[in-house]
This record gives C-alpha cells, structure tokens and sequence, in this order.
C-alpha cells in the first residue's frame, strides 16, 4: 500500500517511540522531533544541508528544520512515512506546564503532518480523550489493541486460574469469579504484562486464603501504571526473617 501511494517517489521510514519514565528527550516533542530527523537525514544525507544551515536544537528550531524538509519531498520526490508509538508518554517541555498541554502539542504537530499528501502516519498509544477525540473517529483509521487482544488475554487467565486447584475451589462455590475474569480484561487495556502480574498477585492471594470478593478487591488495589506496579508488587514482598 505504501509502494502504491508513493508510486515513482522513495518511502523514507521514520521512527520514534516515547517512553514518559526514560530521559527528558525520551519523552519531549523535542526527543521526537530529533528522532524523526536523525530516521531522515541518515537515509537520506543529502537533505542535511537544507535541514540544518545551522545548527540549534531548540524546539522551533527543529519544527522548522523539519518542515523545511518535508517540504521539500516533491523537490527530491520523496514520501515519508512515520511510526510513533508511545503517544501518552510525552512529557511537557516547560517545567510549568501540563500533560495536557504537552499532548496536545503533539496533537497539533500530528494533524500538521496529516494535512500532508506526502506523509503518512502510524501512531500507537494508551486511550487518552485527546488523542480519542482526534485520531478515532474514522473506524478505518482506528484498532483499539484490548479488543483485538481479548480473547487471548482471557484464555491466558482462565488457562492460568482454571489450573490452580485452590482457585477451582473457589470458582465452585462462588460464580463471580467470571466477573473477576472481565475486570481483568476491562482493567488491562491490552497489555498482558499486567494481566500476567496481576494474575501472579490474585494466585498469591489465594495461596493465603483469599475469596472471590477478597481478590475483587486485590484486582482493585493494582496500579494501572507498569512501573507503579513493579513498585508495588516489591513493597508487597513479605521479608525473609
């Protein structure tokens, strides 16, 4: 599909993933903008010139650097295409500003690439009402990752569960455990890192006697967040004496 849409131009692949706990150029439009550049100029050295008659990485300067090269693509017949996942991780370049802020900067950075016939975008993130309200509104421009994964994520609980006889005690006696298998599912948003850790905390759980309600209210207490999680899960850790 790329090929097609490109025709006769080259395809430049650019990549960038955002990660909110790395460093602050992990998680600033800056770090994106550098590493779209870099993904381009190192393809295609040719362009640098263009890019950088000078050399500042302040914020402005590297939006224009940018642009400068995108609009270029007809000059060198040249179509770019940009895989950014992470979205929900940007962090905000000015120490008094928001998340909120921050996102929708990206946003509107974002909608001025998709206003371009010569870049197509590829993005991935947590739900978040910004980027729902402006990328999810065409279904054939939009997957939602937990619901492609359901299915799996739930055979993996009950694959998990069904095996542990003390839970198949449980299930026996009290029917909610179902309702237990949908939180999980609804809570995880996709992403089987959780579902395994909070899985490992409910068997924990039962291992000490926990009930349906009991581990209701264990799912309830899990960070949403991996790192926070982590954490958790190791202040949990009974000490050896």
């Amino acid at each position: 599909a790329l090929a097609e849409w490109a025709c006769t131009s080259e395809v430049i692949t650019a990549k960038c993933f955002l990660w909110r706990n790395g460093s602050p150029l992990q998680r600033l439009s800056t770090g994106l903008l550098r590493s779209l550049l870099y993904s381009i100029l190192i393809q295609r050295p040719d362009l640098i010139e263009h890019a950088f008659p000078s050399r500042d990485w302040i914020l402005g300067m590297l939006r224009r650097a940018l642009q400068h090269i995108i609009d270029l693509s007809e000059d060198f017949s040249l179509r770019y295409f940009f895989m950014i996942d992470g979205l929900d991780e940007v962090g905000t370049e000015d120490k008094k500003g928001s998340d909120a802020s921050s996102q929708q900067d990206l946003v509107d950075l974002l909608e001025s690439f998709r206003a371009k016939s010569t870049i197509k975008l590829c993005v991935s993130g947590r739900p978040s009402p910004i980027f729902t309200r402006r990328f999810c509104q065409r279904s054939n421009q939009y997957m939602a990752i937990e619901d492609l994964t359901a299915h799996d994520i739930q055979a993996y609980i009950q694959g998990e569960l069904s095996n542990n006889e003390e839970f198949r005690q449980i299930a026996n006696v009290d029917v909610g455990y179902q309702n237990l298998f949908d939180e999980i599912i609804t809570t995880a948003q996709g992403v089987f890192m959780w579902v395994h850790l909070a899985v490992t905390s409910l068997l924990y759980g039962i291992m000490f006697g926990d009930r349906i309600l009991d581990l209701q209210s264990r799912l309830r207490h899990l960070p949403q967040e991996l790192d926070v999680l982590y954490l958790h899960i190791i202040d949990s850790i009974v000490p050896f004496h």
